[in-house]
C-alpha cells in the first residue's frame, strides 16, 4: 500500500451531477404536489388552500378564509383535520419545512399583536404546533418565518386582493446542496483514507482461472500481491533456464548411480580373481 498525507472523502461533481440531481429534485416535488392535490382535493376546491410547485420545492398556501379568524392566530377548529392530512402528506418525504406566516397591509394595533409581525408570527406558530402533534414529524425539519405584509402574491388594492396576501405557506424543500454532499462522500476505490490508499481486493475484479474463487478463500488479498503468471519469455536468456528436477527424477537418478557402482565393484572382484 503506498502511503499519503491527506485524506480524501469526496468524489468530484461536475455539472451533469449537478443537473441530474436537480431533475430528481423537481420530479420528487411534483410527485408530492400531486399527492397533496389529492389529499386536499375539498379545500383546494373550496379555495381555502392552493398547491403548486416552484422549482424543486412544494409549497402550500393556506388562504386566512377557513383558517383563522380575521386579526386572529387562533386556528378554526374545522381546519384542523386539514392539517392532519398535510401532516401525513409530508412525513413520508424529506426536507425542510418553512412555515411562513403573511398579512395585507393594513396595520393592526391589538392588546394581543403590536403589528402585522407579530399576527404573521404568530400564526406560523399555531400551524407548526398543529402540525407537530404528529408524532412522525421531527421538529429539526422547520423553520418558522413572519413576514408581515413585506412579501404580497398581488397588489393590496382591492379587498380581493388583500384576503389573498393574509395566508400561511407551508414550503416543502430539499437542499440540492445538501444531496450533492451525500453524493461527493462516497469514496471511489484507491482513495485515500486515514494516510493509507485503500487498493481493491481481489474480490473487486473478474475472477481468474488460476485459483479458486475469491469467495472460497479464507483470506482477503490485497491486489498488489497477485502474481501476473504469464511470463514474457523473450525477456529471459535461454542460458539462464535450468530444467526443474522433481523427486521422481532425483530417485531414478540415484537408482541409476547404485547400479553403476555395484558394477563398478564387481568388476574389481573379478581382476583381484585373475
Amino acid at each position: 500500500m503506498s502511503m499519503g498525507t491527506e485524506s480524501i472523502n469526496t468524489v468530484p461533481i461536475d455539472q451533469t451531477v449537478v443537473d441530474a440531481v436537480e431533475e430528481m429534485l423537481k420530479a420528487e416535488a411534483e410527485d408530492q404536489a400531486e399527492e397533496l392535490k389529492k389529499a386536499l382535493k375539498k379545500e383546494i376546491d373550496e379555495g381555502i388552500v392552493t398547491v403548486e410547485v416552484v422549482d424543486s420545492s412544494v409549497i402550500i398556501r393556506i388562504n386566512e378564509k377557513g383558517s383563522f379568524p380575521s386579526g386572529s392566530a387562533d386556528l378554526n377548529p374545522g381546519f384542523i383535520d386539514v392539517l392532519d392530512r398535510i401532516a401525513v402528506a409530508i412525513s413520508t418525504r424529506p426536507g425542510k419545512v418553512i412555515v411562513a406566516g403573511h398579512t395585507d397591509n393594513r396595520p393592526i394595533s391589538t392588546q394581543r399583536f403590536r403589528s402585522n409581525w407579530e399576527v404573521s408570527t404568530a400564526r406560523a406558530v399555531t400551524v407548526a404546533h398543529a402540525l407537530l402533534t404528529d408524532p412522525t414529524l421531527d421538529p429539526k425539519r422547520f423553520l418558522l418565518e413572519g413576514h408581515a405584509d413585506s412579501n404580497p402574491l398581488v397588489p393590496n388594492d382591492t379587498p380581493e386582493n388583500r384576503a389573498r396576501n393574509r395566508r400561511v405557506e407551508l414550503i416543502i424543500k430539499r437542499v440540492k446542496e445538501e444531496v450533492l454532499e451525500d453524493v461527493s462522500a462516497v469514496k471511489p476505490d484507491g482513495a485515500v483514507e486515514n494516510g493509507a490508499t485503500v487498493e481493491p481486493t481481489i474480490d473487486q475484479q473478474q475472477p481468474g482461472v488460476f485459483g479458486p474463487a475469491v469467495d472460497e478463500l479464507p483470506f482477503t488479498v490485497e491486489s498488489e500481491n497477485i502474481i501476473d503468471p504469464v511470463i514474457e519469455m523473450n525477456s529471459v536468456n535461454s542460458d539462464d533456464l535450468v530444467p526443474a528436477v522433481t523427486p521422481e527424477d532425483k530417485e531414478q537418478k540415484d537408482n541409476a548411480n547404485s547400479n553403476e557402482d555395484a558394477q563398478r565393484d564387481e568388476v574389481i572382484s573379478i581382476e583381484e580373481l585373475i
